[in-house]
């Protein structure tokens, strides 16, 4: 074969150590950099490009603080296992102390401790977090009726959540992800451009997603700026 996809965090965390001798792409992950895929987005060395759903933290963050101004305790929910993990530990780690926030995690390996760890979370923080991981996005349902009950709200690192009742997310468009990978892997396989002149490529312009039920029943009022950006759900 001329060229292999590699999908999930896990594929670049795969290819970090994999040394591959034809042109290989990765998509539905996060920066592939933090996984050891590369050392570069912009000229990637060796046999690996693609796309990132990566959204700056800095980025989110100015997003989460206009939302929520108020707000002194972060929780973040995280599965153990997922290469994802300790990235977005780090990283939401980091913007909380920068922004003098407390943090906290939840970093679980299953679905009852993470039912249970959040229960217990959600006494201790002003906004839960749910991070890109699989076990945090798949039982997101199951999380929040604890938040709910305790008027917690809930903000995702992704846009899907937000549609299954998540308060706020910001999220990447994957549809555009899909055809920008698309285009980077004619690049590289049809058109022969050099891997190190094929970046890996984000959404320029990420969602601010809101759950327009879920606002009215926490009776909060977000302001006109971000209403005006947001997709509604």
């Amino acid at each position: 074969m001329d060229g292999i996809v590699f999908l999930d965090s896990t594929g670049a965390e795969f290819l970090a150590t994999a040394n591959p001798k034809i042109p290989c792409f990765v998509g539905a992950t996060n920066n592939p950099v933090d996984l050891g895929a590369m050392k570069s987005l912009q000229a990637p060395e060796g046999n690996v490009t693609g796309v990132t759903y990566y959204v700056p933290y800095d980025k989110r963050f100015e997003i989460i603080m206009q939302l929520f101004p108020n707000i002194k305790r972060v929780g973040l929910v995280v599965e153990l296992a997922d290469p994802s993990g300790l990235i977005e530990q780090q990283a939401t780690r980091s913007q909380c102390a920068r922004l003098n926030l407390k943090y906290s995690d939840v970093v679980a390996s299953d679905l009852k401790r993470l039912i249970d760890e959040t229960n217990q979370l959600a006494d201790n923080v002003d906004l839960i977090i749910i991070s890109n991981t699989r076990l945090a996005m798949e039982f997101t349902t199951s999380l929040l009726p604890i938040a709910n009950t305790k008027k917690i709200p809930v903000f995702s690192y992704a846009s899907e959540p937000v549609k299954q009742g998540v308060l706020a997310g910001m999220g990447v468009d994957e549809a555009k992800l899909g055809a920008m990978l698309a285009q980077s892997v004619v690049d590289v396989i049809v058109n022969r451009k050099p891997i190190a002149r094929v970046p890996v490529k984000m959404d320029p312009d990420p969602a601010i997603c809101i759950n327009e039920g879920m606002m009215k029943s926490l009776g909060l009022k977000f302001p006109d700026a971000i209403l005006k950006r947001a997709v509604f759900y």
